[in-house]
């Protein structure tokens, strides 16, 4: 399960920007997930809730958004959203194509106290 070692990278991050900052605790996470990314954002955000027992993390809401993917074609430019990476231009039927979005993963923002 690569959502714990995401998890862990998460919680290490917040907490150098916490201590940075000389907070006490971290109230509010934000992570932004890219839909072909490969990360299960259940799966995260369990993992989380455990990984940041008895550290500034404790208790802290956590907001995952989940991104959509995006391509451009190269043989028409037209850009569009895609469920999967496989799929077909809609406005000209090529698979020459470029992704353009859905493969993020970003700690966004963190609150702190």
């Amino acid at each position: 399960m690569h959502e714990l070692s995401i998890a862990l990278s998460i919680l290490e991050l917040a907490q150098k920007e916490a201590q940075s900052h000389h907070a006490q605790r971290v109230t509010e996470i934000e992570i932004e997930v890219g839909k072909l990314s490969g990360v299960d954002t259940e799966a995260l955000s369990f993992v989380l809730e455990s990984v940041v027992r008895n550290t500034e993390l404790e208790g802290c809401k956590v907001l995952i958004h989940p991104l959509d993917g995006k391509c451009r074609c190269n043989q028409c430019g037209d850009e569009y959203s895609v469920r999967e990476l496989l799929e077909m231009c809609p406005a000209c039927g090529s698979f020459d194509r470029t992704l353009i979005a859905g493969k993020e993963l970003k700690l966004k923002s963190l609150l702190i106290d």
